[in-house]
């Protein structure tokens, strides 16, 4: 199935800086490596009620289409009001697939190659909302759903414990030798 036929997908918006803002503006640089959201963004930029339609809700999924980092990260209503910056598309939730299993779907090495090979321009590559929007998607029932986010959890911790354990080793190393000289 494609992703248009399950979901509506929206630009990100471009606006300026504001002291005094009312709103929080998420720009891509505020993810980190694992596409978390940082908790600790201020209100930046002032929107007013028509642009209402651009406030993100809980489970909308940001698609940063723009720069050599294309990921999908589930917006989980860490701020009241925040609006996507234009490098992002926003993937309106749909009760169809889960949030968490269509930013997986994204972020999965097969989606990213088929995505970055329609990838357009020379400096600044970009993912166009066409390209997006024909993105062949699986969809499981929503047990197996589930199930896929669980095990893609625990890969993640896995990772996570095996490199803090190839640190632990290093330092042990590093400290038996700095012993004998």
């Amino acid at each position: 199935m494609l992703l248009k036929n399950i979901l509506k997908i929206q630009t990100g918006v471009y606006l300026k800086p504001d002291r005094f803002g009312n709103a929080v503006y998420i720009k891509v640089n505020d993810f980190d490596e694992n596409y978390q959201l940082s908790m600790n963004l201020q209100s930046n930029i002032m929107i007013t009620q028509r642009m209402g339609h651009h406030l993100l809700q809980a489970g909308d999924v940001l698609f940063a289409a723009k720069g050599d980092y294309n990921f999908a990260a589930v917006y989980n209503n860490e701020y009241p009001s925040a609006i996507a910056s234009s490098s992002f598309f926003v993937l309106k939730k749909s009760f169809e697939i889960l949030s968490d299993y269509l930013a997986w779907f994204i972020n999965h090495p097969d989606s990213q190659k088929k995505l970055k090979a329609e990838a357009k321009g020379s400096s600044i590559a970009s993912i166009s909302m066409k390209t997006l929007e024909n993105l062949e998607i699986k969809i499981p029932d929503r047990e197996t759903q589930e199930s896929i986010l669980v095990v893609d959890k625990l890969r993640k911790k896995e990772k996570r414990i095996q490199n803090e354990l190839m640190m632990l080793k290093d330092q042990l190393i590093d400290t038996r030798i700095l012993s004998r000289i």
